[in-house]
């Protein structure tokens, strides 16, 4: 999300929503890519 937030605001999120940001559950990010690819479809 701060990735994101960085990107398009020059800020974290926490800086840029300091209110929201307070309430917020701690958070995880999960990147998920494959092994392998089985097949392409063009």
């Amino acid at each position: 999300m701060d990735e994101l937030a960085v990107k398009y605001t020059g800020k974290v999120y926490a800086e840029h929503h300091p209110e929201s940001y307070a309430v917020l559950p701690e958070l995880v990010t999960v990147h998920v890519t494959p092994e392998r690819i089985a097949s392409r479809f063009l």
